[in-house]
């Protein structure tokens, strides 16, 4: 016969294993010692289905005919695979009365496979098997199970080991001797290709070594390479690549492509073949409806990444609009043809269907009153239909101005919010389109742009003037009806406005197909603006119940799933007292956070629920600049600052447990106190004044120890090393003072080049060998604590608005967190000295406090807004584990070899 052997499989599912089987077949049995001759496989590269060319077919046919053997690669694709199901059909036509049925062997590749010894077949619940093989066999057939190579490293000394039971058959020689013969031909081609280099040039098996070694650094390189290139068009696959980097080496490098990864706020993108595209997603977020120009409606699960079932029978027109009632069990769709028509979303079926008034059209949808009330706006009016009178006439809502353009549903208080094209925006009852308050007035161009938050709070507008002249974006206090904060310029203008179901967070789209959240009460942009699509390409983003999720889809069709979690600090939100916190701090044990109020209180909080911990501690007759906690987490010392007559500068100490003071105040300074510390034995403390001084006390006798003189006009900060043998301050003059404990000997100083505004914070790593300071112009300096010298060099923060004015370490030393005088904190990777993801941004004023919990799963920022924030940072310990949490596939040999892999061995990269 021309072929020894035939391979049946799937193209989709084993298209690679058949590959390496094939060749791994004609390595094992291609010796003369073993057949005399190279053996012939038949394998058929070109996937196609039974519809394919009558050409393919014949060839087919003709080598299956010629034949000896037939290796079935046995999964659930070629069970269901009609192409695989006739090839074995015409091979056992063909040999089966010659007596070949034995020569069919299966190879088990996914799925179930089972013998049943009772039936004398393979089991009823075995899904790999093909229905053509099904009461073929007697007794048990040969069969090889090579499941194992799915998802797992590719190791090639396993593959030929269990393909030599198949290469023993096709030559007829014992496995063992197969696998003697390859394992001495190995032997005698690496002596081969080895022993030149050898003798030229001393090649050693450690120089063999570093040569593998290097192939897989360049390996990973490549991997994040691509992984940042991807990026932006198909996240997931760069979250793929990242991970397939840290597989090959753990390096900082791989370490912090898995960081920017995470952080990245893409998480797929998907694209679904539809052009101008809009889509709604079900108040439980679980469906996602689209439609396009074409007139297609599909349903899709998973953040629109895959379809649920057929499509909706296509519309005979163009799809303008699509809204889900509250229950989701019914999905509007309206068209360009001015229909609107009512699907029933469980029966896919269409029921009825509203005609709107002459040649309108309705280009927004949205249900009202619990899907009571279908809201419709068209170029010039705003309209609503009662589903549940069955009539199909409709009623308009009295115009805003000379014509409605866009409206806005405020489902708390039974609102419809409705911009006009000069401007004005009115309020009118959702039920009867009677007034509801005064007009929110100040654009003075058309309102293209509408949205209300879901708490009922704010309204956010764009008007558009003549040529897009005003491109503001303005926000309106609903309760009040006055403008809240200032506008915002939107120089590309903005569309598609949508909040967060928790109303924190607000999106919108720009002309060049950008994408900017803002948060909603500081309308600070939160990070860059996100890339979805081409410019004026992005139709629809929606938010999901998660509040951080949300999809968007441009014109062409790609839906792309977004999550900024980490970007948005978790809830609740600690209010402080209205006058703005100064300071706040973690306790030991990372239970309990105490903050330094503007009202003269200091507060406790648990952590991460936010409720109070008893009443504020009072006494201080200033507001206190900053709060420490004793090492036992026992005592609380705050230190106050200056009122506008006189000066209390004192620190007082305070009992976690009941909350009264202890003892009387530490009193001294002369001038405000800027920083208080405890020593890490717990019986000393340290405070820092802005009259020059750095003063000391005893804990239990609240009695001055020792007062510190720098040569500065103001001490700013003081940090004690972890083992307490040191003791740093800083001042205005740029000069850090390092002072021996407890001989409180000065041992050196340290100058900060250029450091106009001196050392306004200083932080120690966890083990004290590394010193961070906050310095002039957004830099960061690093210096070694015991000799002073400096550490690499500076880290400038990216876009950090004016001198660097916090720093904490994260427990493990990896991270710094950095506060310059804005309203956002960074996170800087050390091992790379690179910023990680985007700002963190959730403030209205200046943040003045931020620190990690002991257990590196919090991270807190307090700020003069009032406002301490708690951020989930516990994927900074093990960002491998968080960003394999969140990918949903794995990376396949064909991606690792495609895109920097090829000649390193596969692996899996979320095993």
């Amino acid at each position: 016969m021309t072929y020894d052997a035939f391979i049946s499989y799937s193209h989709r599912a084993d298209a690679l294993l058949a590959k390496r089987a094939r060749r791994a077949l004609a390595r094992l049995t291609g010796q003369r010692r073993l057949a005399g001759r190279h053996l012939r496989i038949y394998l058929d590269h070109t996937a196609t289905t039974v519809s394919g060319s009558h050409d393919l077919w014949t060839t087919v046919r003709t080598a299956l005919a010629d034949s000896e053997y037939l290796l079935v690669f046995a999964s659930p694709e070629s069970a269901r695979s009609t192409w695989v199901g006739r090839e074995i059909e015409y091979w056992l036509e063909r040999h089966a009365r010659a007596g070949y049925v034995d020569r069919l062997i299966i190879v088990h590749t996914g799925g179930t496979l089972r013998w049943d010894k009772d039936r004398s077949d393979f089991s009823p619940d075995s899904n790999a098997l093909p229905p053509a093989l099904r009461g073929r066999y007697r007794s048990e057939p040969l069969w090889v199970d090579l499941t194992w190579f799915a998802g797992a490293r590719f190791r090639r000394r396993r593959l030929r080991q269990d393909l030599a039971t198949i290469a023993a058959e096709l030559v007829g020689r014992p496995k063992e001797e197969i696998l003697r013969i390859d394992a001495s031909r190995t032997r005698q081609i690496v002596a081969a290709s080895v022993a030149p280099v050898v003798l030229l040039t001393g090649f050693t098996g450690y120089q063999v070594k570093q040569s593998w070694d290097q192939a897989e650094r360049s390996a990973a390189k490549e991997f994040i390479r691509q992984s940042k290139e991807v990026r932006a068009r198909d996240p997931e696959l760069g979250e793929l690549l990242s991970l397939a980097a840290v597989r090959i080496e753990r390096t900082k490098d791989t370490r912090s492509a898995v960081l920017d990864s995470y952080t990245y706020p893409g998480r797929s993108s998907t694209p679904t073949g539809m052009s101008d595209a809009v889509l709604s997603a079900s108040a439980d977020g679980k469906t996602i409806a689209l439609g396009d120009s074409a007139g297609r409606i599909e349903l899709r699960t998973d953040a629109g990444r895959v379809p649920s079932g057929p499509p909706l029978a296509a519309s005979a027109s163009a799809v303008l609009a699509l809204a889900f009632t509250p229950d989701g069990r019914t999905l509007a769709v309206s068209t360009k043809d001015g229909t609107i028509a009512l699907w029933n979303v469980a029966g896919r079926t269409r029921g009825r269907v509203i005609h709107l008034p002459a040649t309108d059209q309705a280009y927004r949808i949205a249900f009202a009153e619990g899907g009571r009330l279908l809201i419709a706006g068209t170029v010039n009016d705003a309209w609503r239909w009662d589903l549940t009178d069955g009539s199909s006439a409709g009623a308009r809502y009295p115009r805003c101005g000379s014509r409605s353009t866009r409206f806005a549903l405020d489902r708390l208080t039974h609102q419809i919010v409705i911009g006009s094209a000069d401007g004005s925006i009115c309020r009118r009852d959702v039920r009867d389109g009677g007034t509801r308050g005064r007009d929110l007035t100040g654009s003075k161009a058309s309102i293209t742009a509408l949205a209300v938050s879901p708490d009922g709070a704010y309204a956010v507008s764009y008007a558009a003037g003549p040529r897009r002249a005003e491109k503001l974006i303005r926000f309106w206090n609903l309760r009040t009806g006055n403008p809240s904060g200032s506008p915002v310029t939107a120089s590309a203008g903005a569309d598609n406005f949508t909040f967060s179901a928790d109303s924190r967070t607000f999106a919108s789209s720009d002309a060049n197909g950008l994408i900017q959240l803002r948060d909603t009460e500081t309308r600070e942009a939160i990070g860059s603006p996100l890339p979805g699509g081409e410019p004026e390409s992005v139709s629809e983003v929606v938010f999901l119940p998660s509040s951080t999720e949300f999809v968007s889809i441009n014109r062409v069709g790609r839906i792309s799933r977004w999550d900024v979690a980490v970007q948005r600090p978790t809830r609740p939100v600690l209010p402080g007292s209205g006058r703005g916190t100064q300071e706040a701090v973690f306790s030991p044990d990372g239970g309990l956070l105490a903050t330094a109020q503007g009202d003269q209180t200091v507060r406790l909080w648990h952590v991460p629920s936010g409720t109070p911990d008893g009443e504020p501690f009072t006494g201080h007759e200033s507001p206190p600049r900053s709060v420490a906690f004793s090492p036992d987490g026992a005592l609380v010392a705050s230190g106050s600052g200056r009122p506008m007559i006189g000066c209390e500068c004192a620190i007082r100490v305070w009992s976690v447990a009941d909350g009264r003071q202890i003892g009387a105040p530490m009193t001294g300074h002369t001038d405000r106190i800027e920083k208080v510390a405890f020593s890490p034995d717990g019986t000393v403390i340290a405070s820092a004044g802005s009259d020059g001084t750095v003063r000391l006390w005893d804990v239990r006798s609240h009695r001055p120890v020792a007062v510190l003189r720098p040569g500065t006009s103001r001490v700013y900060t003081l940090a004690f090393s972890p083992d307490g043998r040191l003791l740093v301050a800083g001042g205005d003059d740029g000069v850090l003072r390092v002072w021996a404990m407890p001989e409180r000997t000065l041992l050196r100083t340290i100058s900060l080049t250029n450091a106009v505004s001196g050392a306004r914070t200083i932080a120690f790593s966890a083990d004290g060998t590394l010193l961070a300071v906050g310095g002039a112009n957004g830099a960061v300096r690093f210096f070694d604590p015991s000799t002073g010298e400096q550490q690499g060099d500076p880290i400038t923060v990216q876009e950090a608005e004016g001198d660097i004015h916090r720093l904490a370490f994260s427990p493990d030393g990896r991270v710094l967190a950095v506060v310059a005088a804005g309203k956002s904190v960074r996170l800087i990777d050390l091992a790379t000295r690179t910023q990680i993801g985007r700002p963190m941004i959730a403030h209205r004023d200046t943040v003045s406090a931020v620190a990690f919990a002991p257990s590196g799963r919090w991270l807190m920022s307090a700020s003069l807004d009032n406002r301490t924030q708690l951020w989930d940072v516990g994927y900074l310990s093990d960002p491998v584990a968080a960003l394999c949490a969140v990918v949903r596939r794995p990376l396949s040999e064909v991606e690792w070899d495609r895109y920097g892999g090829k000649g390193v061995d596969f692996r899996a990269v979320c095993p």
